[in-house]
């Protein structure tokens, strides 16, 4: 027998009672340590964003995600001051 809903009531049920995982929050060291990776290395390696995460200790999904999203930051911000 499979694990999980079996009806559509029950994947209604599942999906509603399933908890968001909660906002990361940065430690200011933690933070300047990864800003100072972002300085020298702006596309890191999964191996190097895993070794990240253990230094800091955090998920490296975390990390993934914090780098994804000032790429993106740092991309607009350029691509803002180009056409201004």
């Amino acid at each position: 027998m499979k694990n999980g809903p079996t009806n559509l009531q029950d994947l209604v049920t599942d999906l509603n009672t399933k908890k968001r995982k909660r906002r990361t929050s940065f430690t200011p060291q933690a933070l300047e340590k990864l800003n100072d990776a972002f300085e020298l290395n702006t596309h890191p390696s999964g191996l190097d964003m895993s070794t990240i995460a253990q230094e800091l200790n955090y998920d490296r999904e975390v990390i993934r995600v914090w780098y994804a999203l000032i790429f993106h930051f740092f991309t607009y911000l350029s691509f803002e001051n180009i056409f201004c």
